[in-house]
């Protein structure tokens, strides 16, 4: 079968679940994808794309009259013609609305409805544009979560029989147990780009309620791409008394976080909606007990091996960081037996069938 690949989604400026969601993807079928033959295209090499090294694998440059300008209706119908592609996959809401072969496309997240608006993460009319066209227009439409299909179908219900539910894997290098620094001062870490619907405020406020409860030695690291609101979380931190306890290092590069992981006393995620959470997996992998938001699809990712929390009440939270952190080890061991329960290979293996069920 010749399957034509979207990678535009890996010129991403960083690396976020998104995107090492992807890039777990592509290695995965790699190593299980029989006689398949994968297109991946672009309009240009994307800067995240992994080499693959397996002649089934080519990339092709889609840029039509030398511009990325609306490049999938311009070139990938002709593209998809004279290579007999018979069907298309896209890890993101966009796709070729002209191409007349199966289309599959991947709703992520619906975080503009769960929130009542997330401006700051691109206009929202927008995104209801994209998730409309989806749902007319895809053949196939894939959810990382039981509750990103439920918000999208409460959105589009007619859209239901195209929908199937395919969650993330956790990578292996999560697993292979970091070494621990014995030296650094011991720390709680929260992997987020700092956007409204994150909480981390939230997050700043209970950890200053943790202090002064719990008269604690830790630190605590929000890392992460930095934008505009990152110096309104610095100032917040400075107001609370915090700017010698938390520390923002911005983005994590993907080779250093099973460590980062693997040496936190626990792992914070106070967000308020998410489509899946990747970092929760990787957490629970690496060794760091979780204390999550109960919110969105976050409640089905953690499981009983975490504790869900709210952190828009942070007494609560507070005093639940200090119960996480007694309890640590029975939380690590939940974890980890959580975390193999989403292997790295399950999403190729689930699409490799489905691709096979839905091509002409």
């Amino acid at each position: 079968m010749r399957i034509a690949l979207d990678v535009s989604p890996l010129d991403s400026p960083f690396i976020t679940g998104v995107e090492r969601s992807y890039i777990q993807l592509l290695e995965s079928l790699k190593v299980s994808s029989g006689e398949h033959e994968f297109f991946l295209v672009a309009p240009e090499r994307p800067r995240h794309l992994p080499d693959l090294e397996d002649s089934r694998f080519s990339f092709h440059a889609i840029a039509p009259f030398g511009t990325k300008s609306f490049w999938r209706e311009r070139g990938v119908p002709r593209f998809a013609r004279e290579k007999g592609i018979q069907l298309w996959h896209s890890h993101v809401q966009a796709i070729p609305i002209l191409l007349d072969v199966p289309k599959v496309a991947t709703m992520h997240e619906i975080s503009w409805m769960e929130t009542g608006g997330v401006g700051d993460e691109g206009l929202v009319l927008r995104r209801r544009l994209l998730a409309s066209m989806v749902s007319r227009f895809a053949d196939h439409i894939i959810c990382v979560s039981k509750r990103t299909r439920l918000n999208f179908l409460s959105l589009h219900p007619r859209a239901s029989q195209k929908t199937v539910v395919v969650p993330h894997g956790v990578g292996g290098q999560f697993f292979s147990g970091v070494a621990k620094c014995n030296d650094l001062t011991p720390s709680i870490f929260c992997l987020a780009r700092p956007f409204k619907r994150k909480g981390l405020e939230n997050l700043l406020r209970t950890f200053r309620v943790y202090l002064d409860r719990y008269q604690s030695p830790l630190r605590l690291v929000i890392g992460g791409p930095k934008n505009k609101r990152t110096q309104d979380l610095q100032e917040l931190a400075d107001r609370l008394a915090l700017h010698d306890r938390v520390s923002f290092p911005g983005w994590i590069h993907d080779s250093e976080l099973p460590s980062v992981y693997a040496n936190s006393s626990a792992f914070l995620f106070p967000s308020e909606s998410e489509g899946f959470g990747l970092p929760l997996l990787e957490a629970m992998a690496a060794g760091a007990p979780v204390l999550a938001q109960n919110a969105a699809s976050i409640p089905e990712v953690v499981g009983d091996a975490g504790i869900l929390t709210d952190f828009q009440n942070p007494n609560k939270a507070a005093d639940d960081l200090h119960r996480i952190l007694a309890e640590r080890e029975a939380w690590i061991e939940r974890g980890r037996k959580r975390a193999e329960c989403f292997p790295v290979d399950g999403p190729a293996k689930t699409l490799l069938a489905l691709w096979e069920s839905w091509a002409r």
